[in-house]
């Protein structure tokens, strides 16, 4: 290999350290001319436009700007890497919040500073070996293409034993993409045959459990974190195994603490943003999803789409809000932030995000008939977007609707994406069915009170009022509990709290019925009815309190 040839970036916003990394590359062989110096990321990516740098060498910290981390994520989703090419990283910190995040993200290599020409070259050398032997299996994990990167270890491994290591868990990982979890586990128990490799220990422990050995796989992930408190891996393993046994809480805790022990890590917040979204928690939801944001300041995920699940959120969290005008202000300015220009292709997105809002602003009419249309159209081209118009079905009690949206969930979820963001997504997508089959089952329980109490008025108001509390939008149910309060009076409430429910139903009936279906059920006369026992109620209490 003759360093010679070799085009060299080295990124750092100091002078002297730039002067010293090139001077150090010239003694070791580099070739002056061919070795470019970049005082930012920004520039580093105008560099990389139009020249492929065979070796890059770049500093973590930039102070306010994105970072090392964050350029190698941006060249990576650019295409801007050769195969056979390297990114290494360098700190002047060795503590363990700095070290976790570099080695997460799986450079090529890392320095610590200070460093002498001699590391330096034997970190590039053995570096630039490893890739161009192992390049194609690189290729292949870049390019999702897992069965091909298998056939690339089996050709590899017996004439590189040098990288028995990096292949094995190459071939452990394309495994598990494609769900073969019994070769998986056996590559995994070959690996361990070898050495007590962390990554070995965590995958066999995915593959128990997706293997439905759930109390094998626990009783391992628990053990090596008991063994290693402070290793993410084995936190966001621990998250994984109680993701697939349906221990969703458990799973946020393990994300959390890996987050704690690793800031920065923007699919991680992504993926606790979705799971306590998936648990009802939409203020945690929130926060981890800002978090998410402020992590992706200026790098390629700090785009419209982005800013448009931002507003989500705020609306998944007004939603459980009593006072939520503050929110749905802050979604209304941050929807005339968007550029006239850009919202032609965002009309499914901004009509659910207008549904939404007119869901919160109580004009029911306008929400269904939003809904139905996009349900009828079914243009949604992402998950974010169906599970947004899922979720406000299951909100407005559009049942047959919910079912097909449903199953349509799971059909954008990008399989190719990161592990830890697409376990978050199909755990939405299950715990979302999950409650909406838990409300049917428990709907139907309730239907059949109301049939046994038929002649008992007062047992079937008391069902009618227990199912609008919990499901405020159905609009017979809505209907029936004017009628009843037409007649009788619900124990225990006084007459604001059953004129704030006669508000309620009026609000649904009158904008989910047709004027022909009103009239048919002689809506105005119970209505005015219910009200007259609101205003006698009153009344008596009022009596009753001054004769006291």
């Amino acid at each position: 290999m003759k360093l010679t040839h070799l085009n060299a970036l080295i990124v750092d916003d100091s002078a002297i350290v730039l002067s010293t990394i090139r001077n150090m590359l010239v003694h070791i062989g580099f070739s002056e001319r061919l070795i470019s110096i970049a005082k930012s990321p920004r520039i580093a990516m105008a560099f990389t436009s139009d020249t492929t740098f065979d070796v890059i060498i770049c500093d973590y910290n930039f102070g306010n700007t994105i970072n090392g981390k964050q350029l190698f994520e941006e060249l990576k989703q650019s295409k801007r890497l050769k195969d056979d090419g390297i990114f290494i990283l360098v700190t002047g910190e060795n503590s363990a919040l700095t070290i976790r995040p570099i080695l997460e993200l799986r450079p090529d290599n890392y320095l610590l500073k200070p460093f002498n020409r001699e590391t330096l070259k034997q970190r590039i050398t053995s570096s630039l070996t490893k890739k161009s032997v192992l390049q194609n299996i690189y290729k292949a994990e870049r390019d999702n293409n897992y069965e091909q990167g298998l056939e690339y270890c089996e050709e590899l491994i017996a004439f590189h034993p040098e990288y028995f290591a990096t292949i094995q868990q190459f071939k452990g990982c394309f495994l598990s993409k494609l769900k073969l979890y019994e070769q998986a586990k056996r590559v995994y128990e070959n690996a361990l045959d070898e050495g007590s490799f962390d990554w070995a220990q965590a995958g066999l422990a995915n593959s128990l459990a997706n293997l439905g050995r759930l109390d094998e796989a626990q009783c391992m992930i628990e053990s090596l974190i008991d063994s290693a408190p402070s290793s993410t891996l084995y936190q966001d393993q621990a998250a994984q195994v109680n993701l697939i046994s349906n221990k969703v809480p458990d799973a946020i805790v393990h994300f959390k603490l890996a987050s704690e022990l690793t800031p920065g890590n923007s699919e991680r917040e992504l993926a606790i943003a979705n799971l306590c979204l998936s648990v009802n928690d939409s203020k945690s939801a929130l926060a981890h999803y800002q978090n998410y944001i402020q992590i992706n300041r200026g790098t390629f995920r700090d785009n419209l789409y982005m800013k448009l699940n931002h507003i989500r959120f705020l609306l998944y969290c007004a939603s459980d809000e009593v006072n939520n005008q503050a929110t749905l202000d802050q979604v209304n300015y941050l929807i005339s932030k968007i550029p006239t220009e850009e919202r032609t292709e965002l009309q499914v997105d901004l009509a659910l995000i207008a549904a939404h809002i007119a869901m919160e602003s109580k004009q029911y009419q306008k929400a269904v008939t939003i809904l139905n249309t996009l349900h009828d159209k079914n243009d949604f081209n992402a998950f974010p977007v169906i599970y947004h118009h899922t979720w406000l079905l299951d909100k407005m009690s559009c049942e047959n609707e919910f079912k097909v949206a449903d199953n349509r969930c799971g059909m954008l979820i990008i399989k190719t994406a990161n592990e830890t963001v697409i376990s978050s997504q199909m755990t939405m997508c299950a715990e979302m069915k999950r409650r909406n089959t838990e409300k049917m089952e428990w709907l139907k329980q309730k239907n059949i009170t109301i049939k046994q109490a038929s002649s008992d008025y007062k047992q079937v108001l008391g069902a009618y009022l227990d199912i609008h509390k919990r499901c405020p939008m159905i609009k017979n149910v809505c209907m029936n509990i004017v009628k009843l309060l037409s007649v009788i009076w619900p124990d225990s409430m006084g007459a604001k709290q059953v004129l704030s429910i006669i508000q309620q139903c009026d609000e649904v009936i009158t904008q989910l019925y047709t004027l022909d279906e009103l009239t048919k059920n002689n809506y105005q006369n119970y209505y005015r009815k219910a009200l007259l026992a609101c205003k006698q109620a009153d009344n008596e209490a009022k009596a009753n309190f001054s004769y006291m």
